[in-house]
């Protein structure tokens, strides 16, 4: 594969990212490319070291995402920076450490949606019992007005309470997303400086 090929596939690999992004990649590229063949490295010697195009655009959008994400924390980009990242175990990886890289991995993606998922029950627990609190108050204005006055204001008390804690609960979601996607993200940078190619 000769340099212009190398750079063209790349290029098609990067289209998920703005122009300027990709510009900025190619550029680099194009310059390493150039500096190891000034200093006699063959073409193939250059690729074995970069890797397939499809792989090093796998690592370059999932910086791109991690780095948007870290910007702009929002469950959006945490979630697209999740699976940029995750899409990078797509590149062949060393068997017996890549495994332990992904059980690692997997429980903890386990361990973060699980707590999202309890959080969503919580909620939704709290949502019924405001609800049931609103019907009970109701009922109790036609025997009791006081009563079914205060139970009414304490239900609307714990419906803006409620109404913090979904805000809440959001933005910790995307914490929790955005975290995980960085973790995993420092897990791989980790193990591939150690030499495992994940």
């Amino acid at each position: 594969m000769t340099k212009e090929q190398y750079l063209n596939e790349l290029s098609l690999k990067l289209t998920k990212l703005p122009q300027a992004e990709r510009d900025n990649a190619i550029i680099f590229y194009t310059e390493y490319i150039d500096d190891a063949t000034e200093n006699g490295k063959p073409m193939d010697e250059i690729i074995q070291t970069l890797g397939k195009p499809e792989d090093v655009a796998a690592k370059i959008i999932a910086d791109y995402s991690v780095n948007k994400a870290k910007e702009k924390p929002s469950l959006t980009n945490g979630l697209k920076a999740l699976i940029a990242v995750l899409s990078v175990f797509a590149i062949p990886i060393a068997a017996p450490a890549a495994v332990a890289i992904i059980v690692v991995i997997f429980a903890l993606l386990i361990a973060v949606f699980s707590v999202a998922f309890s959080l969503i029950m919580a909620a939704l627990g709290l949502y019924i019992a405001v609800a049931v609190m609103l019907g009970v108050s109701i009922v109790l204005m036609f025997s009791d007005p006081m009563l079914g006055m205060a139970t009414l204001g304490a239900s609307m008390i714990a419906s803006g309470i409620l109404i913090l804690l979904a805000y809440c609960f959001i933005k910790l979601a995307s914490v929790m997303v955005t975290g995980t996607s960085f973790l995993i993200k420092s897990i791989i940078d980790k193990n591939r400086k150690a030499g495992v190619n994940v």
